[in-house]
């Protein structure tokens, strides 16, 4: 589920961008319809339906958009994400007599993510040490009142993995201290194609979106996800990076063949 969900997550940007770029409605609902599978799959990126919907509202202007409205839009960003919900919410109603429309693991993901330092229970197949099964949302937050420091401590040293930097104690065996340059490199050249986006003809809300999108997707994780996540904390911002540095190195190899051409 966390490739389908990053796949149909990184459609969804991409057809929201091209929605702003051709005007076409068309793009606006296979958009939607592609955020929906992701958000039917992976419930952490729920919250970019609203920065969807946020966004949308923003860059909409009617003179560009003149046989659109965005009362329209915001209508078919919900209503197209809440079906597959629906149906899923049905279905659990059908099997198990309750309305459950997303995943239940949230709360125990979040106990693996935050809990007093303890051997037994440091890798995600630990739960059999936890707490009580209703009692993991709880158990979590009085750890983060009571440790803010390490709280803090634990979502940098997730932020450093998802930048390359991986540690002894993020990743399924986790090298020690070492940069991953295959995450690293495409990283900073991602941070330079958002600062100088003019130059490589993007736009300002296109890089809002995408930029958004990367922030929206990987807070969750950082949050509540347990270092043992490893590669899934840094796979939903990959294709993004990615796309940022690819624009970059293209911009600068057609820069370097225009001055070398004889």
């Amino acid at each position: 589920d966390t490739v389908f969900g990053v796949v149909f997550s990184v459609t969804a940007l991409l057809l929201f961008v091209a929605w702003y770029r051709y005007r076409q409605y068309r793009l606006f609902l296979f958009a939607c319809v592609a955020l929906a599978l992701g958000v039917a799959l992976r419930a952490n990126l729920m919250p970019l339906v609203v920065v969807a919907g946020l966004w949308a509202v923003f860059v909409f202007d009617k003179r560009d958009f003149p046989r659109q409205n965005v009362t329209r839009l915001l209508f078919t960003l919900a209503s197209v994400c809440a079906i597959p919900l629906a149906l899923i919410a049905a279905r659990n109603y059908v099997v198990a007599g309750e309305f459950v429309f997303m995943l239940t693991s949230g709360a125990s993901n979040f106990w693996l993510g935050n809990h007093p330092p303890d051997p037994r229970a440091d890798n995600y197949f630990s739960l059999q040490y936890g707490p009580p099964r209703g009692e993991y949302m709880s158990v979590a937050l009085a750890y983060i009142q009571a440790e803010p420091v390490a709280f803090a401590q634990r979502c940098l040293e997730k932020l450093l993995y998802i930048a390359g930097w991986d540690s002894s104690d993020a990743g399924w065996g986790g090298s020690e201290g070492r940069i991953k340059r295959s995450i690293a490199i495409p990283n900073a050249l991602a941070v330079l194609a958002i600062v100088f986006h003019k130059a490589l003809g993007l736009k300002k809300p296109e890089v809002a979106l995408m930029s958004a999108w990367i922030i929206t997707v990987v807070a969750p994780l950082v949050v509540i996800f347990p270092w043992g996540y490893g590669w899934r904390l840094q796979s939903p911002m990959i294709p993004v990076t990615y796309l940022f540095s690819s624009i970059l190195v293209h911009y600068l190899y057609t820069r370097w063949r225009g001055r070398h051409k004889p």
